[in-house]
């Protein structure tokens, strides 16, 4: 017991941070290098319940859509690296008609983004065109950790459970007039197996948030004198929101191979576009 685990001789790891670690254990840590790249392809299959129009039946909307990926570390400054993740543009696998105007809302071009992250996966500073308010999006997976995964400070073994929470008021980009009430969404990962000759871990991922949303809507009326007035009405909300997945990880270096997520989200009197069932899966190509 007690090895420190992580550093690299070359000076272009991204340095992992001290690490208590017991026999059986693993320290599981990013161990990414400047300039090396990696490609995934990122599946998306959701179904949504759309509101009723007029005095239509509200109905569901199911659709596919499976986005590449190209990661490049392009800056490593000591505990922490900067990875430019190049999105191309999203391909419609599948939509019912019910669902092409929501694909066309999550669609758009390719796209650059920038994320900084340390050896354990934690976010830091985002740049580019990160898509916000989108939940289970790539973007709202890269926004809670590396890939989805934050690793614990010392060593883990099979069994283990560690936990890390997310600002699900941050992760939406919520405007400032919303107002968000138990922001805080717990991710628990549970390691689950380790094949050291393999070089592979396994993951389980659970996570629960429960925000109540408020926001100020701006409604129009006329006043008795026939002029336009606006005034401002409060618009309340509850989510709920589930995540549970499994994520098989590289032991030596962090990195994931693949990911299997299921994002339950529901809400009480909010927006559509917010009552999803979908899988999301990842795959390094």
């Amino acid at each position: 017991g007690g090895v420190v685990a992580g550093g690299s001789p070359t000076g272009t790891a991204v340095e992992a941070p001290a690490a208590k670690v017991e026999d059986g254990e693993v320290a599981l840590r990013l161990g990414v290098k400047k300039g090396e790249t990696f490609r995934f392809k990122q599946t998306t299959d959701a179904s949504l319940t759309l509101p009723a129009m007029g005095s239509g039946t509200a109905k569901p909307a199911n659709y596919t859509v499976a986005t590449g990926q190209t990661y490049t570390i392009s800056d490593v400054k000591n505990d922490v690296f900067d990875v430019e993740i190049r999105t191309d543009k999203p391909e419609v696998v599948k939509a019912d008609e019910a669902a092409k105007q929501v694909v066309q809302m999550l669609g758009g071009d390719a796209r650059t983004m920038n994320f900084t992250y340390d050896a354990l996966g934690k976010p830091g500073a985002q740049t580019g065109s990160v898509l916000r308010g989108v939940p289970g999006s790539s973007d709202s997976i890269l926004q809670s950790g590396f890939l989805g995964i934050v690793f614990p400070t010392d060593g883990v073994k099979v069994g283990d459970k560690w936990t890390n929470k997310v600002d699900i008021a941050k992760q939406m980009g919520l405007p400032p007039n919303v107002d968000v009430k138990n922001p805080d969404m717990t991710v628990t990962y549970v390691l689950k197996s380790i094949d050291r000759n393999g070089d592979r871990a396994v993951i389980s991922i659970n996570a629960t948030g429960n925000p109540s949303i408020s926001s100020q809507m701006m409604a129009g009326g006329r006043g008795s004198d026939g002029n336009t007035q606006t005034q401002a009405r409060t618009m309340t909300f509850k989510m709920t929101m589930s995540m549970t997945g499994t994520a098989t990880i590289d032991l030596s270096s962090g990195v994931l191979r693949t990911a299997e997520y299921r994002l339950k989200i529901g809400t009480d009197g909010g927006p559509a576009l917010a009552n999803q069932d979908m899988t999301v899966k990842i795959e390094r190509q």
